[in-house]
């Protein structure tokens, strides 16, 4: 089965989509064709996505492409819609949240997507709350519909001797710990951990907030910080190392990233949580979007109401006096994250669309 894959979201620009498209790439079971926009051949501020369409009709044509898998549905999918007249291929969207948000807002993009996604021959949605929509606006999408969740990295083993250098260096060999690992932009729910956190510094004054990360949001968190008076429970870190990662992940009690919706934009999945599943870490995990396809709450985490900084509070408290809870929680979060590997989750893909190319 010949196969391209197109995605404007690729490495090495990080995040959950390009790692979501890296790992299609690299567990694909046979030989599958990349092309991103590393230089530009898919989309350019001048030629908008003209490039893409010269671009896919080439690698198309060449290659003799059975299927085409596109990562996003404006452009790339207007793209492979418009060339389905013209060479012989089927073509695959895939689709994680924003995206599908942002194709519904207007009446030309609605009109578009829905074009798009009549004549695809295969849908992929990455959680089940964006699948849910899909079947919403189009009843008669499910038999070429399926959903497949992010998976789960291998978890390397943490280095006992960076693990005490960081306890050391920030002061948190008798803490509490709580981490959060992700974009800083306000739908990850910082905010609202940082005013429980406010709420919980007499009850649990070695509670510690380990905050990793970049993004938009940094001085509006800082600001909260300030307002709040809780600077010395709070560690701020822009990025970590691989191997801090993992150190970070194995200091940590508790994983915590309440994401919520706020305009159309919600969590596609949340693969902070599978990373903390891997450590055995439990978590705590608000309502947004595809966040109940990785956390089940009272088995591997707490969903919490994500906008009530109390509830929130009453959460992290619970875990800081239960640590047989912490202990299950985090074991069954484990069980889950070996279950839900890269290979296992890109082979569903490869399957469905082998299925889709008998029919």
């Amino acid at each position: 089965m010949k196969t391209l894959l197109a995605a404007l979201e690729y490495p090495p620009a990080v995040g959950g989509v390009e790692t979501y498209y890296a790992h299609v790439a690299s567990e694909w079971p046979e030989e599958i064709k990349v092309v991103d926009n590393s230089n530009h051949q898919l989309s350019s501020r001048f030629w908008r996505w003209l490039p893409g369409v010269l671009t896919l009709y080439k690698n198309i044509k060449a290659q003799g492409t059975e299927w085409l898998i596109v990562g996003e549905i404006l452009p790339l999918g207007t793209i492979a819609w418009l060339l389905s007249f013209l060479l012989s291929f089927k073509y695959c969207v895939v689709l994680h949240g924003l995206d599908y948000s942002l194709a519904r807002r207007s009446l030309r993009k609605r009109w578009i997507s829905t074009l798009i996604l009549k004549k695809a021959s295969a849908i992929v949605a990455v959680n089940s709350y964006t699948a849910g929509l899909i079947q919403k606006d189009f009843p008669l999408s499910s038999a070429k519909l399926i959903v497949v969740n992010p998976g789960a990295e291998p978890a390397p083993a943490a280095s006992p001797l960076l693990v005490r250098r960081l306890e050391d260096n920030y002061n948190l060999s008798n803490a509490f710990v709580l981490m959060t690992m992700a974009r800083l932009v306000k739908r990850k729910g910082v905010d609202m951990t940082l005013r429980a956190i406010a709420r919980l510094r007499k009850s649990i004054p070695d509670l510690r907030y380990v905050i990793i990360g970049q993004g938009p949001d940094k001085n509006y968190i800082q600001a909260i910080i300030d307002e709040q008076g809780i600077g010395e429970h709070v560690v701020m870190l822009p990025t970590v190392r691989t191997d801090e990662k993992a150190a970070w992940l194995e200091l940590a009690d508790v994983v915590i990233m309440p994401a919520r919706n706020i305009g159309g934009d919600y969590e596609g999945f949340g693969i902070i949580y599978l990373d903390a599943g891997t450590y055995a870490k439990p978590v705590i995990a608000g309502h947004s979007g595809g966040v109940s396809d990785a956390v089940t709450d009272g088995i591997n985490g707490l969903i919490v109401d994500e906008e009530n900084p109390q509830a929130i509070a009453a959460a992290i408290k619970r875990l800081y006096e239960d640590a047989a809870l912490r202990q299950r929680l985090g074991e069954s979060g484990l069980q889950r994250a070996e279950a839900l590997t890269w290979q296992r989750q890109i082979e569903k893909i490869y399957l469905f669309l082998k299925i889709k190319a008998a029919l």
